[in-house]
């Protein structure tokens, strides 16, 4: 099957994509949207995906055909969409692409995205400059060439985003390895110039990314599903995790803030679980537009939309409940949860047995008091 040829299949977008950028601008922005946006997959027709192949992860890495192939179900559900998914992707070279620009490097395998398996020693990063950081050349180079690949290919079809962003600490963590975690304690001046390495190897790699798909420096497109019109990035702060409150706010939230600032703002993500994380990001990061969670498992959805409303950010993603109500009673729960206002939530939400039904279920919702909502 010639690729050109299956691209064919992804409807070309039309006037329900316009409105979903209309509606996630709204809540971005702070504005009241005629009903809030709900990414939920669509369910295309079942011969666009029957005969569609797939490869394993180190074909793909090498063939931006292979790779696009792999995306193209995905693609497919998020363009028919009866909610407001906006298809897009990314050059996949993984979450290690960034630190490369660092002399990291990467193992490229089969079955799992490439992973870091190269750090860069102390000694080395000690005489780096920001001014040695090339983002057209080795691997991100490669990626750039995908990425103008793709959006020639998909134009008027899927929107490219940047090449997986992950921030100051978490790239710094896979530059250096676990010796990150000991030299916040032995030599913390030398952390503060890894960081500013860091963090100028992703404003650099980044805006080389937004030159090539077209993005303004401080919107985005992300996750195959969202518009994002109040900054321009994700940063991701996996790491950071696990760090204790004093070196969140001396090696992370600075560095965040400067990288945020680059691009007019911007969400966090991050997997897994830390109060004083969580809190830095409502209260010490004004350039923050959002948050994310990668285990939102772990959080009270109730209590996160209240935080982010009272912050004037918006929580972009999913937020389960942990008694798994149905559908009907999952959308019903977080209209309460919002209070009859239509801000400070960009929701995942689950699809049902019927995507199209789900979505009637939460715009219907949004048309009655939330203290009617049964």
């Amino acid at each position: 099957m010639e690729i050109a040829k299956a691209v064919e299949r992804l409807p070309l977008m039309d006037e329900r994509v316009e409105k979903a950028r209309e509606r996630m601008a709204a809540a971005w922005e702070g504005r009241e949207p005629d009903v809030l946006p709900l990414v939920i997959p669509g369910t295309p027709p079942r011969e666009l995906m029957a005969d569609l192949p797939t490869y394993d992860l180190q074909e793909a890495y090498y063939d931006p055909d292979k790779m696009l192939f792999n995306h193209l179900r995905g693609l497919l559900r998020s363009a028919y969409s009866p909610g407001d998914s906006i298809p897009s992707m990314r050059a996949d070279m993984g979450c290690g692409i960034f630190p490369t620009l660092l002399g990291a490097e990467y193992t490229i395998r089969p079955d799992v995205r490439p992973w870091i398996t190269g750090h860069v020693s102390k000694q080395k990063l000690m005489q780096m400059t920001p001014d040695e950081i090339d983002p057209y050349s080795g691997e991100f180079g490669r990626g750039l060439e995908y990425m103008a690949y793709f959006k020639k290919l998909l134009e008027g079809r899927v929107f490219i985003y940047t090449m997986d962003v992950q921030g100051p600490i978490d790239t710094a963590h896979q530059v250096l390895g676990d010796a990150f975690f000991t030299e916040l304690y032995d030599d913390p001046p030398f952390m503060h110039h890894l960081l500013e390495l860091c963090t100028q190897a992703l404003i650099k790699g980044i805006k080389a990314c937004k030159e090539v798909n077209g993005e303004g420096h401080d919107w985005a497109y992300h996750y195959n599903t969202i518009y994002a019109s109040r900054g321009g990035i994700k940063t991701s702060e996996d790491t950071t995790t696990l760090l204790r409150e004093a070196h969140i706010q001396e090696f992370g939230v600075p560095y965040v803030r400067k990288l945020l600032q680059a691009f007019g703002g911007g969400w966090i993500h991050f997997c897994g679980s830390n109060p004083h994380l969580y809190e830095a990001c409502l209260r010490d990061i004004p350039e923050a537009s959002g948050l994310n969670f990668g285990d939102p498992q772990r959080f009270n959805p109730d209590t996160v939309i209240a935080d982010c409303q009272a912050a004037g950010i918006v929580y972009n993603g999913s937020l389960p409940y942990p008694d798994r109500p149905s559908v009907d009673e999952y959308y019903a729960r977080i209209w309460r949860a919002l209070g009859g206002n239509k801000q400070g939530l960009l929701l995942h939400g689950p699809a049902g047995d019927d995507p199209a039904r789900t979505t009637a279920i939460w715009r219907k919702l949004q048309e009655s008091p939330p203290e009617r909502v049964s």
